[in-house]
């Protein structure tokens, strides 16, 4: 396991993720876990190129 430090610099986004875990009444640094860990299952969903039917077809 690792220990990572994030700085936000962007207020709209820290406030963003501030009203998130209030609205979730979780912490803030479950919600940011819950945020990479959904970006990462979309991010991998399809992991094959999708390739253009007209050219690969017959």
């Amino acid at each position: 396991m690792r220990q990572l430090i994030l700085n936000l610099d962007d207020q709209n986004l820290e406030t963003a993720l501030n009203s998130m875990a209030q609205e979730q009444g979780k912490d803030i640094t479950d919600v940011i876990i819950n945020v990479l860990q959904h970006f990462i299952k979309q991010k991998s969903r399809f992991p094959v190129k999708k390739l253009d039917p007209f050219r690969h077809s017959t």
